[in-house]
């Protein structure tokens, strides 16, 4: 990661299943909302120890509906860091869930 760089962890709401798999990997910055859905701090990430747990996050979702951007200062588009890992269709040819 560039210093010049903001993290910030983003969840899709439409993908969460809440697992919560993601506040047990990074408590300090994802809590569970009521119905055990994730809910977000919404600050830059900061350090790289914070980040490397946030980067752990998103690949431990199952739902994969959690990303890592980056938004580097001077540019209009966030950069995707992490995204959640593709979910290979199961033998049987349906999608795993």
């Amino acid at each position: 990661m560039t210093p010049h760089a903001e993290v910030r962890l983003v969840v899709d709401g439409a993908k969460c299943d809440g697992h919560a798999i993601c506040a047990l990997v990074l408590a300090e910055r994802i809590s569970l909302d009521t119905w055990g859905f994730a809910s977000l701090v919404d600050e830059p990430l900061v350090g790289e120890r914070e980040i490397a747990r946030a980067r752990r996050a998103v690949r431990a979702c199952p739902a994969g509906a959690l990303t890592l951007l980056a938004d580097p200062r001077g540019s209009a588009t966030p950069v995707v860091v992490v995204a959640a890992p593709r979910r290979r269709p199961s033998r049987s040819g349906r999608r795993d869930r």
